[in-house]
């Protein structure tokens, strides 16, 4: 910046500086409250739009620092902008641009490990581009999961609040008639009767309290154990869990693909793209990978030690390790990968919705099925 009556007087104390002027633009003021409503529309950072613009500069011929200095002067979004000239000032003092990413707090452990793959290979844009349509997707399914959701939630809402009802409501003052009467109750009221008094007693809400408190400081304090932790539950889970791992491997193939096409060696490009795998377990495991390719094993024995991959996959790897056309079977391998994980993700989303409210109407047509066999035994009880 320059503090200049004109453009004539700017353009001269550049020059005068020795700098090559290319473009002067003069810096418009905004009023107080016009910058809070700013920053009011843009008080949250897009980082597909962020990551998409960057891919199609950089795709279309333009250096890293220069897209971004395009971008920049494009933004009208305060935070963005400050983000921009953060990563601007850390790629100026000799940082790299995944260094500077991860600087400014807007990629995560799998994505910086793309971006040393795409530094190393050459193919920033490309990986960048990669990264923006995994943005774009994850956006996309969390909107689709939301919507899924709603209806659901709302399902299980009211069954609890039913089931609450008639515990702490209906069964206290139906117990007392059976009890007088000498016969027993049903079946439901005795296990919604002993759960409640369960749920009044003292000694199991200092057993809840308590563990919930230890979780919640267990979060807090070891963040890394309990994502592990979580991580390793998530990929237990039928269909879901093989979602995400098919998601993972096509990140980790994409990157293998790129470091080897251009010619980065097979041990350290295993254990580069290792670090594309956002869960611990994952991570740990292939680090193992890279030790035994290191020692002298082959990358298909290996990839099948790992008992990770489906059989197709495998198989793929081993054919374009034997024909010496492993970047192009990667990239394959990987585009099978993400196709199997995005399908996944898709049947369940379209069965999660009936599997809910299927469930959800047995719970409260078998508990309104109970109560009323239970009004019944009490008018059987009057008669008699």
């Amino acid at each position: 910046m320059v503090d200049a009556q004109d453009r004539a007087t700017a353009e001269t104390r550049l020059r005068a500086a020795g700098l090559l002027v290319s473009e002067l633009r003069e810096r418009r003021t905004r009023s107080k409250e016009g910058q809070r409503q700013l920053i009011r529309m843009h008080r949250r950072f897009n980082n597909a739009r962020f990551f998409s613009g960057l891919a199609i500069l950089m795709n279309a011929g333009m250096a890293f620092d220069l897209a971004l200095r395009a971008m920049r002067n494009a933004s009208e979004n305060p935070k963005a902008a400050a983000l921009i000239d953060g990563i601007l000032e850390s790629v100026a003092a000799g940082e790299t641009p995944s260094s500077a990413f991860q600087k400014a707090g807007i990629v995560d452990g799998s994505m910086t490990a793309l971006l040393v793959s795409g530094e190393r290979s050459g193919r920033l844009g490309q990986v960048i581009q990669l990264i923006a349509q995994d943005l774009e997707r994850n956006t996309l399914y969390k909107k689709q999961l939301i919507g899924a959701l709603v209806y659901p939630a709302f399902l299980i809402v009211m069954m609890f609040t039913s089931v609450a009802v008639v515990m702490f409501v209906l069964v206290p003052a139906l117990e007392p008639v059976f009890e007088s009467s000498g016969r027993p109750s049903p079946i439901i009221i005795r296990l919604l009767g002993t759960l409640n008094r369960w749920l009044d007693s003292p000694e199991i809400i200092g057993c809840a309290t308590t563990f919930a408190i230890v979780g919640v400081l267990f979060g807090c304090l070891r963040p890394a154990a309990f994502k592990a932790m979580m991580s390793r539950w998530i990929l237990r889970v039928p269909v879901l869990g093989r979602a995400v791992l098919d998601l993972q491997l096509a990140n980790y193939l994409q990157s293998m693909a790129l470091l080897v096409e251009n010619g980065v060696p097979l041990p350290e490009a295993l254990e580069l793209a290792a670090g594309c795998f956002s869960i611990p377990h994952l991570r740990e495991k292939f680090a193992t990978l890279t030790e035994r390719v290191a020692v002298g094993q082959r990358l298909p024995d290996a990839i099948r030690d790992l008992n990770v991959f489906s059989g197709e996959v495998a198989s793929l790897i081993a054919v374009g390790d034997e024909v010496n056309r492993l970047p192009a079977v990667l990239a394959n391998a990987a585009l099978i990968c993400r196709t199997d994980g995005q399908q996944a993700l898709d049947r369940l989303m379209a069965l999660m919705t009936p599997a809910i409210t299927i469930i959800m109407g047995a719970l409260i047509g078998g508990l309104v099925i109970s109560v009323m066999t239970a009004l019944l035994s009490i008018d059987e009880l009057s008669l008699s």
